[in-house]
């Protein structure tokens, strides 16, 4: 099983992959083909796309049961770690930590979040 998604895309391209997979949805393909045609299709969606982005998942012998790989793709990067694929989504906010002094609650608990001290 294969699943293409596209984005920005000439319409040369989009009519290439009609002929191996099914676009279910605009610019969202699935099918079933071998390594060679995944490896081909690949190439010619990297090659053709200028401005967008292409995203491939197949299915694959692993842990997760699939593998994935990306191309200028700017808001999201696919990392292994230990032989697990993740998907970093790198924010600005994520970026930045603050420290409450230890003892204090959280600045969004509820009272019910409050450790209270025992007699």
């Amino acid at each position: 099983m294969l699943v293409m998604t596209i984005t920005d895309c000439p319409p040369q391209l989009r009519g290439e992959l009609t002929r191996w997979l099914l676009e279910i949805r605009p610019h969202v393909y699935v099918g079933h083909v071998n390594a060679r045609v995944r490896d081909k299709l690949w190439d010619k969606a990297c090659h053709k796309i200028k401005d967008g982005s292409v995203l491939q998942i197949w299915n694959t012998a692993n842990e997760q049961g699939f593998a994935m790989r990306s191309w200028n793709e700017p808001t999201y990067r696919v990392r292994e770690f230990e032989g697990v694929l993740l998907v970093e989504h790198p924010t600005e906010a994520a970026t930045v930590v603050t420290k409450a002094p230890v003892g204090d609650p959280p600045p969004t608990a509820s009272p019910l979040d409050v450790p209270r001290k025992r007699k």
